[in-house]
């Protein structure tokens, strides 16, 4: 037998999604844990970064429905904004895009996103 979750549930992912990538974006970190967005340039200084959210969300998919564990995978393409300090002193910014792997646990509400560590 199939199952699948409601527009509701979908929704409801969808935000929790939204609520928890604005959350990561408060971070100075450059890869915050449990978040979805990291950039790997050296000469950048740890704690300087100011992260803006995406606004789109559109890119995004929901998929791979586990009706035994209540979770669905959310996966897509995502856009940040970051500026941070380089060892140099200078301030580098710019679009960071990346890969966006989270789960969302159901059987908790609002739903619980655990992103992929990369």
């Amino acid at each position: 037998m199939n199952y699948d979750i409601s527009d509701a549930g979908r929704a409801a992912v969808q935000d929790a999604v939204k609520g928890a990538v604005v959350q990561c974006a408060k971070s100075t970190q450059l890869k915050p844990p449990n978040c979805p967005q990291l950039v790997r340039e050296p000469n950048l200084v740890e704690g300087t970064a100011q992260w803006t959210a995406p606004t789109d969300f559109s890119g995004l998919q929901l998929s791979f429905f586990d009706a035994e564990r209540l979770t669905i995978l959310v996966r897509g393409d995502i856009d940040f904004h970051l500026t941070a300090k380089s060892t140099s002193g200078a301030e580098k910014s710019g679009r960071v895009t990346d890969y966006l792997m989270a789960t969302a646990d159901l059987s908790k509400s609002p739903p619980a996103m655990t992103f992929d560590s990369r």
